[in-house]
């Protein structure tokens, strides 16, 4: 027969009256309770900021790249950006740069994803025109791919018989 292990726990009784004194232990008891939650709290927010911050760098990262200037070295995107901060406190420039975001942010909403194929081989100037608009030509799958705006691909295809598709 195996030995039994047996634990005393000490149950402190509940006292919602507050007609009997707690002890001095039992008072250190309860104090060492709330300082364990409260470093628990105090965890949880320094992570929740820790999060936040860390999702503002990829947000800030992500503007860099979509601005295209992730390919500048290091040194110059600096000086650049300190130029803009040294402009930025004048009125007008940062509501000059918030009218050209928001422009860009609209632009790239109206923005979709698209397949364009030709049951035969398109002109060569159609050819130009595609390319023009930032479309790419794959020729494994032979169609044109890219993002654009699908009311001018509709305009300038609209004599031809092309298949677009919309990504989504």
């Amino acid at each position: 027969m195996e030995p039994v292990e047996v634990r005393l726990i000490k149950i402190l009784p509940l006292r919602y009256d507050g007609a009997m004194p707690l002890t001095l232990e039992e008072k250190k008891e309860r104090l060492d309770q709330q300082k364990a939650r409260l470093l628990r709290k105090g965890q949880k927010l320094k992570t929740e900021e820790r999060k936040k911050k860390i999702q503002k760098l990829i947000n800030l990262g992500k503007l860099i790249n979509d601005a295209d200037l992730s390919s500048l070295d290091e040194v110059v995107l600096k000086g650049a950006l300190s130029e803009i901060k040294e402009k930025s406190s004048g009125k007008d420039a940062l509501e000059n740069w918030q009218k050209k975001g928001q422009n860009q942010i609209e632009k790239a909403a109206k923005q979709s994803a698209l397949i364009i194929s030709f049951p035969s081989p398109p002109s060569k100037e159609l050819e130009s025109k595609l390319k023009n608009l930032g479309l790419k030509w794959n020729p494994f799958r032979e169609e044109w791919q890219g993002f654009g705006e699908l009311e001018r691909i509709n305009v300038l295809l609209k004599d031809t018989n092309a298949v677009i598709e919309q990504i989504r």
